[in-house]
């Protein structure tokens, strides 16, 4: 065999061994087009392989990992503000920025639609699709590791302890019944959750009259709601309210947790039992 011949096997084998390192290698410029996505991406990979994330990921009122985006390019879920910037995956939410979603896959970017997660086992799942995505399977792995030894100090602490009668309400009068993230939050807390109780499933109006009949010894909203006027927020301050619960029975969950729970399960069901 000649030099040549030897030196040409040699640079094959060399570019064969090296294609399964290249196939691991994760995309390098993420985009997201949706803010639970934005918090995922900021928690599981380093900013350097960032793109873009949406506005709202910068705004602390919304956001947990809002003091981490600095100057990563923000959009507001137009397609023409990400084409610039060359993404390698983009990353959207099921229904949101649909119009976005659709011109990019039609021009050839590689976007993936994530269903929000409903319930624990959804969350598990999430996260670990992130992971994949990411090509950060480690980092999801240590996320969940994480939630589950969080979860099990606060079912140590409030082993034995009286379940308390809850009642979450949201805006235009929406409570959460069984088969809902929400509901399992509560139980996880050491809560009951009274629209369980009446057999309530998922999401459902709970007219304020019932919520009157009940009579919760607590009643769970996000600070958002607490803080911001609209009509569908009114409910809050109807005067029935203050007379059945006192204003300390009020267990106010932080919005930028509340608003996209997946990464911050474990300090959600903390802030509730905190608020016991």
């Amino acid at each position: 065999m000649t030099k040549l011949s030897r030196l040409c096997r040699t640079l094959v084998c060399v570019f064969v061994l090296s294609q399964p390192l290249c196939a691991k290698a994760g995309p390098e410029r993420v985009a997201s087009l949706n803010l639970c996505l934005d918090q995922m991406v900021l928690a599981l990979i380093p900013r350097e392989r960032i793109a873009s994330l949406t506005y709202l990921a910068a705004d602390p009122k919304v956001s947990v990992l809002a003091n981490k985006v600095g100057d990563i390019a923000l959009n507001r879920g137009l397609a023409e503000q990400l084409i610039p910037l060359k993404p390698d995956l983009i990353l959207a939410g099921q229904f949101g920025a649909s119009e976005a979603v659709s011109i990019l896959r039609r021009l050839g970017y590689r976007v993936e639609t994530l269903a929000l997660p409903r319930t624990l086992a959804d969350i598990r799942l999430y996260i670990h699709r992130m992971g994949r995505l990411l090509k950060a399977e480690t980092q999801a792995e240590s996320m969940l590791i994480d939630m589950d030894k969080h979860l099990a100090q606060v079912g140590k602490l409030i082993a034995g302890q009286e379940k308390i009668p809850a009642l979450i309400y949201g805006p235009n009068g929406v409570t959460f019944g069984s088969d809902t993230l929400e509901h399992e939050l509560l139980v996880l807390a050491g809560y009951e959750n009274i629209a369980a109780t009446l057999g309530i499933t998922g999401y459902s109006y709970f007219p304020l009259e019932r919520l009157v009949s009940v009579r919760p010894q607590r009643l769970v909203i996000d600070a958002y709601n607490k803080q911001n006027f609209s009509i569908a927020r009114e409910y809050l301050y109807h005067p029935v309210l203050k007379k059945i619960i006192p204003a300390e029975n009020y267990i106010v969950l932080p919005r930028a947790m509340s608003v996209c729970s997946a990464p911050f399960v474990s300090q959600l069901v903390e802030a509730l039992v905190a608020q016991r």
